[in-house]
C-alpha cells in the first residue's frame, strides 16, 4: 500500500518574500566609511593609522579562518585587514613594546572588526 503524499505548501505570496537588498546601490560615502583610518600607534617617530570600519564580509571572513586555521592566523589577517602590510610588520617588529600597549592595540582593532574586545581575552 502507498503511502499517502502530503499536501505541498501554498506558494509563497509576494508580501512574504524578503526584500532583496541590493549592495550595488551603496553611494560612494556609504563605501568610504571602511577607507576611514585613525591613529593607533606610534614606533620611531612615525605614526601608524588603523582603519576604524570593517565590512561585515571581513569579519565573516575572521570568523572562517579563526574556526578553520586558529586565532593567530585570524589575529594575524585581522590586523593586517587594519594596518596594512607596512602597520602589521611594524607593530610586530616593535622590539620594546609592552603586553599592556600590544593588548590596548589589538583591543582596539577587534572592537571595530567584531563589535567587541578580543575574544582570545573572554573569561570562560
Amino acid at each position: 500500500m502507498a503511502t499517502p503524499r502530503k499536501p505541498r505548501p501554498a506558494p509563497k505570496s509576494v508580501e512574504d518574500v524578503p526584500e532583496m537588498v541590493d549592495l550595488d546601490a551603496l553611494t560612494d560615502d556609504e563605501r568610504g566609511v571602511f577607507e576611514q583610518t585613525a591613529p593607533l600607534f606610534k614606533v620611531n617617530g612615525r605614526v601608524y593609522e588603523a582603519r576604524t570600519a570593517f565590512s561585515a564580509g571581513e569579519a565573516i571572513q575572521y570568523v572562517k579562518i579563526a574556526r578553520e586555521r586558529g586565532y593567530d592566523e585570524a589575529l594575524e589577517y585581522a590586523m593586517t585587514q587594519a594596518l596594512g602590510a607596512e602597520g602589521w610588520k611594524a607593530f610586530v617588529d616593535c622590539p620594546y613594546m609592552s603586553q599592556d600597549n600590544s593588548a590596548k592595540i589589538v583591543s582596539q582593532v577587534m572592537a571595530s572588526l567584531v563589535g567587541g574586545p578580543d575574544p582570545k581575552s573572554r573569561k570562560r
